[in-house]
């Protein structure tokens, strides 16, 4: 990944700042499934990676080459106990050459009850352990986007994230043509890498944005959809989810985590004109911006229409609008502002099959 950012005075003919990264990431993995009679299937695997990073700013180097690299052993057992259940324990081990040794084990069970056949009925559970080591990005990139009023650093002192996670779904079929599913989750993290507004840091015209640990937080909630086709040529779903991300320590709500997202998409077929429509849109509740939950980001909702007519086997035009709602973050919004960046857009094409 190359990436670049300037910064500009106007009354000059040239950029006066212009910083420059090169992330660059090797990875192999091999993995074997190996069958285990009739009812078992065994997967052992390893996974090597190594990433760099450099970063210069005007030429000069600020981040010279940092390199994570690590190694990871995992095993999972798909075990099926019955026709109608199914267990999944597993493991993995990571070996992360700053941050050592980590073990992690995990268990996934399917249970698909016999008389609830026709509505295809499945329930899923799981409990297991997560953890994460902050990458490069996290430990030494600046993101500088000071021209438009914010920048966000990356933090040396960074402490892996671990987590205990617990879940528990259900999925099915309320009609011929409607399947909806529901899933409750938990999770208990000790070190959640994430963002925080640093306002000692902070200028009135530059926000200043840096990756920390929040000791000890918990997220929960629900995510659901509904997927419905109500005849050969109308289609759509509808989704909710639900969060609340807390720090345990201070009582706050974790920044950049709305607690209600709604989706909902619409797609109408015309086959006479071999043309497709299709109509989706997002609500988002507002966000709080810092730990101290002293500054929000506004609630927004955004639609975009889509059109595809298919001339022929060679030939498609298509046509487009996206955020029709034309809701837009404040300029400038030093980062405080989660809203689209872009109003209403107009788009059309055609695309040509070789």
């Amino acid at each position: 990944m190359d990436e670049s950012t300037h910064q500009d005075d106007l009354s000059t003919i040239y950029y006066d700042q212009t910083r420059e990264a090169q992330s660059v990431t090797h990875q192999a993995e091999i993995q074997v499934d190996a069958p285990i009679g009739e009812s078992q299937v065994l997967t052992v695997g390893l996974l090597s990676s190594v990433d760099t990073l450099e970063q210069k700013n005007n030429g000069t180097i600020e981040v010279d080459k940092a390199k994570s690299q690590r190694h990871e052993f995992y095993v999972q057992d798909d075990i099926f106990i019955t026709d109608n259940l199914e267990l999944l324990p597993g493991f993995r081990v990571q070996n992360d050459a700053d941050f050592g040794v980590k073990f992690t084990p995990k268990l996934n069970a399917l249970y698909t009850p016999a008389h609830f056949n026709e509505k295809n009925l499945k329930i899923r559970a799981g409990v297991g352990s997560g953890y994460r080591v902050p990458n490069l990005k996290e430990r030494f990139y600046e993101f500088d986007h000071s021209a438009i009023g914010y920048k966000v650093l990356g933090n040396k002192e960074l402490t892996p994230e671990s987590s205990v996670s617990y879940q528990l779904g259900a999925e099915w079929n309320l009609h011929q043509n409607v399947n909806a599913h529901i899933n409750l989750f938990r999770n208990d993290i000790k070190d959640l890498i994430a963002t925080d507004l640093n306002k000692e840091k902070s200028r009135s015209d530059l926000k200043i944005y840096e990756y920390t640990n929040y000791q000890k937080v918990k997220t929960q909630g629900v995510e659901s959809a509904l997927n419905f086709t109500l005849s050969q040529v109308l289609s759509g779903e509808f989704a909710y989810n639900y969060l609340e991300a807390r720090d345990l320590l201070t009582d706050t709500v974790i920044p950049d985590r709305p607690k209600h997202t709604y989706i909902a998409s619409l797609n109408y077929l015309i086959p006479l004109l071999k043309t497709e429509v299709s109509l989706s849109g997002k609500y988002q509740s507002s966000e709080f911006k810092d730990s101290d939950n002293t500054i929000t980001s506004p609630a927004h909702t955004s639609a975009d229409l889509k059109l595809n007519t298919e001339i022929n086997n060679q030939f498609k035009i298509f046509f487009g609008i996206n955020n029709l709602t034309d809701n837009v973050r404040n300029t400038p919004s030093n980062g405080l502002d989660n809203r689209p960046t872009k109003g209403r857009y107009f788009y059309a094409g055609l695309q040509i099959k070789g």
